[in-house]
């Protein structure tokens, strides 16, 4: 996970969930912006990232839809660098 300007955004928080599910699971990256979380095989679900720049004010990625077939998928997410 990075900025648009392609640096690392290690306090965001991950929310991902099943699409038609509604609830909505958390991760949080690391230093460098990786992440990882665990979702059941053959499922699509969707994942964006938010990151609070202030008081009460975050900036939000795009959501990315991503089908879950059996290996490591590899997801880049950007996030607008309205730090």
């Amino acid at each position: 996970m990075v900025w648009s300007d392609g640096e690392p955004v290690p306090n965001a928080r991950i929310e991902y969930r099943y699409v038609n599910v509604p609830i909505v699971y958390a991760a949080k990256p690391d230093r460098e912006g990786r992440f990882s979380f665990k979702v059941y095989d053959g499922l699509k679900i969707t994942v964006r990232a938010t990151v609070e720049t202030g008081r009460r004010k975050y900036v939000y990625s795009n959501y990315v839809e991503a089908w879950v077939m059996g290996e490591d998928l590899k997801v880049k997410i950007v996030i607008p660098a309205n730090r």
